[in-house]
């Protein structure tokens, strides 16, 4: 079970988005696991800071608990800009996103990981 909602104040463009969803892992393994948990907030602003269109830029955070076995956790957080070219119907976008995954139960250790993200959209 799940759910999210996002908002946004139209006159300011800051926007906010968040989420959270719980599912019974017991339905779909064997052993007695504890329920996953996912929680998701992200913060941002859309504004038309040059002449170009549209800046959006956004930070994130999400948590993950009790997704591979019980006890581990994954965290991540991160920024996103996406800066619209109206005269070209384009989009051109960056996003850094930082993972962190901890496994309580089994005393591993793991690397934490880096994603960068670049790309355009063309809407014709």
């Amino acid at each position: 079970m799940g759910g999210s909602g996002s908002c946004i104040h139209t006159p300011s463009g800051v926007n906010l988005t968040i989420g959270y969803t719980e599912l019974d892992q017991n339905d779909s393994r064997p052993q007695d696991f504890d329920d996953t948990q996912w929680a998701f907030i992200k913060v941002g602003i859309s504004r038309r800071w040059n002449s170009h269109g549209k800046t959006n830029i956004a930070v994130q955070y999400a948590q993950v608990e009790n997704r591979v076995s019980d006890g581990d956790d994954t965290d991540a957080w991160g920024i996103a800009i996406v800066q619209k070219i109206d005269s070209a119907a384009l989009e051109l976008y960056a996003a850094y996103t930082h993972y962190e995954y901890d496994d309580n139960t089994v005393g591993l250790s793991y690397q934490d990981m880096d994603f960068i993200l670049l790309g355009t959209r063309m809407k014709f």
